[in-house]
């Protein structure tokens, strides 16, 4: 798998809308680890009852992770969201479903680079993208205290 190549993977006719948010659906997701990474599983993380998601007061996240062969390579997690992603106080399992799917999703992309140029806000990936520089200017601790 290379990384730098995949990246440059032109995802413009797998892109869906839902409200004002572009995402790349699960399955094309996982279609295109299968194909580039062969070798690769996707699963999703349980807590310690066995469930598949995490929850406090403020409401839940999943996690899901990416092995190949025995070796865990990636990782990510996700807040249970509604369709505005708003989290979630009280999710129920379709909710928790459609959280681990779009965390698979995020997940792939941030593994394979395939599509990761719609998490950074642009409508096609570029070649040259230097990548050592942040997509979004970060502020200083006293920058953000002003």
């Amino acid at each position: 798998m290379d990384y730098k190549e995949l990246k440059k993977t032109d995802c413009k006719k797998y892109i869906e809308k839902k409200g004002q948010f572009n995402y790349l659906s699960w399955p094309f997701m996982v279609d295109m680890l299968r194909i580039n990474a062969p070798d690769a599983t996707i699963h999703a993380r349980t807590n310690q009852d066995g469930l598949p998601y995490f929850k406090d007061e403020s409401g839940g996240l999943v996690e899901t992770y990416i092995m190949v062969g025995s070796q865990e390579v990636w990782n990510e997690w996700l807040p249970i969201m509604d369709f505005k992603n708003k989290a979630l106080k009280n999710p129920d399992a379709m909710d928790i479903n459609k959280a681990i799917q779009r965390c698979k999703a995020k997940c792939i992309s941030e593994y394979t680079g395939i599509g990761l140029y719609i998490y950074m806000g642009e409508d096609l990936p570029d070649a040259e993208q230097d990548i050592s520089k942040p997509a979004v200017k970060l502020m200083t601790r006293e920058q953000s205290d002003k």
